[in-house]
């Protein structure tokens, strides 16, 4: 059966149980690499699927025999968390810019202008509040996307507008 497995924040696969055993073996595939074959609900590491681990020295960063009598030094394992490392500054995301994204879409989709002037107005509101350098909250682009979608609404009732208008004058003239 083929397993596919994690490496470098990557997918590797499909290879056979006997090449994935060699591969962690040598220490190209960590033993908390994630693994999946078919049939399985959801990744797992590989030190937790019973009997593909191969007996591995216990000490990470020891040296262990090889088959031949040669002594290999055995790398220790990055743990599985290193593959993704963490969001620096990470911030909360702004509500408003939230708001202003959602109401842009329901505005464009439904072409109800209103719903455009609010997502133009809260997104207004949230971009102070989102400024990367001086603001605490996150979701500048979210309140850039609703400003403009909010301004595509309104760009559109102007059009709309302005052809009733010139519909309603070239038939009055007639």
């Amino acid at each position: 059966m083929d397993w596919y497995y994690s490496k470098d924040a990557a997918q590797h696969g499909p290879v056979a149980l006997e090449e994935l055993q060699a591969k962690i073996r040598s220490g190209e595939v960590a033993p908390d690499a994630l693994v999946w074959k078919d049939g399985m609900p959801d990744w797992a590491s590989a030190a937790s699927v019973p009997g593909l681990v191969p007996d591995l020295p216990q000490a990470s960063g020891a040296a262990s025999t090889a088959p031949g009598g040669d002594a290999v030094y055995t790398p220790p394992a990055a743990p599985a968390s290193a593959m993704y490392p963490p969001i620096p500054n990470a911030k909360p995301t702004s509500g408003l810019a939230i708001t202003s994204l959602i109401f842009g879409i329901l505005g464009l989709v439904t072409c109800f202008v209103f719903l455009g002037v609010v997502a133009v107005i809260c997104g207004h509101l949230a971009m102070r509040p989102t400024d990367p350098v001086t603001g605490n909250l996150g979701g500048r682009g979210l309140a850039v996307a609703g400003l403009v979608l909010g301004y595509i609404c309104i760009a559109l009732l102007v059009l709309f507008v302005l052809y009733f208008i010139g519909a309603v004058a070239t038939v009055s003239s007639y």
